[in-house]
């Protein structure tokens, strides 16, 4: 997937937003085996998506010659506050 172009990942953001909002609106699918009893979902996770769309925003970031909004790496010992 680092092999992709800053518009192929604008729309992969888009879909997967889009994926999102139609679960949010109740678009899960659900199919249930009525001999086996089992229950089976189409559609990945919310935990999943949120992490592929910042998976791709930081991709996105680093093709547009910005920051991931990451922010800096800090190293010390004991608690920080």
């Amino acid at each position: 997937m680092a092999d992709m172009t800053l518009a192929e990942c604008d729309a992969a953001i888009a879909e997967l937003r889009a994926v999102k909002r139609s679960r949010l609106l109740g678009g899960v699918r659900t199919r249930t085996d009525y001999v086996s009893g089992g229950v089976s979902k189409e559609f990945a996770t919310m935990l999943e998506i949120d992490g592929e769309i910042a998976r791709l925003e930081v991709l996105r970031a680093r093709l547009n010659g910005g920051s991931s909004g990451g922010g800096p790496i800090r190293i010390g010992f004991g608690p920080r506050i």
